[in-house]
């Protein structure tokens, strides 16, 4: 039952497929069996596989929902955007509350192109609202569609009100808050960070970075300062390594050409 002849990449799908292989031996016309079997091979990138599971659980049962999820998460995979919108579409037609749906048809629509951005947005939205708790990185992934600036920040903003101050969000916060111009609001984003952080010397070479581009150069150089300080007080195993000796160099070269 092995389809292509091709052993499973994840150790976990070969305890999956043994089942699930035996299940449809025995119960040929169990249709579950079959989508959860293709969901296994689209993992694995095994179209022909997949596509022959979904094909056989389409004609067991034409108006499956199931199926018709199967078909969007092979399509998605594949990167046939729109035919996983329309799968994903038929699915929230009879369920409009399925949250992973509507997750699945953002990543479709987000393919397609600045003309469904704010649908993608939307359905984003709407997962969120359904999702009791959220991982971040869904928050990341709306914040990262090419939608207007404020529409991305208040995004962020909820997100960053459930899930509290993760490092992802907080980066994506303080970007958008300097290419808008509102220094004060992506300082204040990297002075929470300060706060918290055990390491802070990043955080503080961000803040002089955020003063430079307002114009505040003694603060900037008293923020470089402060990063340097954190830097020198490390241990001499950490202060070595790679990426906190070029730290320390751009650190040095910026408080020089602002002492100038």
């Amino acid at each position: 039952m092995v389809a292509a002849g091709r052993s499973p990449a994840h150790p976990g799908h070969a305890l999956a497929l043994d089942y699930l292989n035996e299940r449809i031996t025995t119960q040929p016309a169990d249709v579950e069996s079959y989508v959860q079997r293709a969901g296994i091979w689209t993992d694995e990138e095994n179209w022909p596989a997949a596509e022959a599971d979904l094909t056989r659980a389409t004609q067991l049962d034409p108006e499956s929902v199931d199926v018709e999820r199967g078909w969007g998460h092979y399509a998605l995979a594949r990167g046939q955007w729109r035919q996983a919108v329309g799968h994903f579409s038929t699915v929230l037609s009879s369920v409009p509350d399925d949250p992973e749906t509507l997750v699945w048809r953002a990543r479709a629509e987000r393919e397609l192109g600045p003309a469904s951005l704010d649908q993608a947005y939307a359905d984003y939205s709407a997962a969120l609202r359904l999702i009791p708790r959220a991982s971040p990185n869904l928050f990341h992934e709306r914040a990262t569609l090419a939608v207007a600036p404020e529409r991305r920040l208040a995004g962020l903003a909820d997100g960053l009100a459930q899930v509290g101050p993760v490092v992802s969000l907080m980066d994506q916060a303080i970007t958008l808050e300097q290419q808008l111009g509102r220094f004060d609001a992506a300082l204040a984003h990297v002075d929470e960070m300060i706060a918290t952080a055990e390491r802070k010397e990043i955080w503080l070479r961000r803040r002089g970075d955020i003063l430079v581009a307002a114009g505040r150069i003694g603060a900037a150089r008293d923020a470089y300062a402060a990063a340097l300080r954190e830097v020198t007080a490390l241990p001499d195993w950490l202060r070595t390594a790679p990426s906190i000796s070029v730290l320390e160099t751009e650190l040095r070269r910026s408080l020089k050409t602002l002492s100038r």
